[in-house]
């Protein structure tokens, strides 16, 4: 997921720069870095982000609210047809 402009932000980011290109706390991105989801190079004391592999790491959490929402009603439906205590025989 690209940034409108690609012009307005280098090929390697730091971490504040990545914090704002996400809309994010800068210690947002060194959890993130830390927990290993966001890929860093550490150069002496200090990271840097490919910003496509960034962009790799928004684009994986992206949400698909129609596939959510149809999951709901779909676990809705299993519940009223098939309540959690059908199979067990009442003494």
């Amino acid at each position: 997921m690209a940034c409108a402009d690609d012009t307005l932000w280098p090929e390697v980011l730091t971490v504040d720069q990545a914090a704002a290109y996400l809309q994010v706390h800068r210690h947002t991105v060194y959890r993130y870095i830390g927990e290993g989801q966001l890929p860093a190079a550490q150069l002496g004391k200090v990271y840097r982000l490919f910003r496509r592999d960034v962009d790799a790491f928004l684009d994986g959490r992206r949400t698909d609210a129609a596939r959510r929402a149809g999951g709901a009603r779909d676990a809705d439906r299993a519940r009223a047809v098939d309540p959690p205590d059908a199979g067990r025989e009442r003494a």
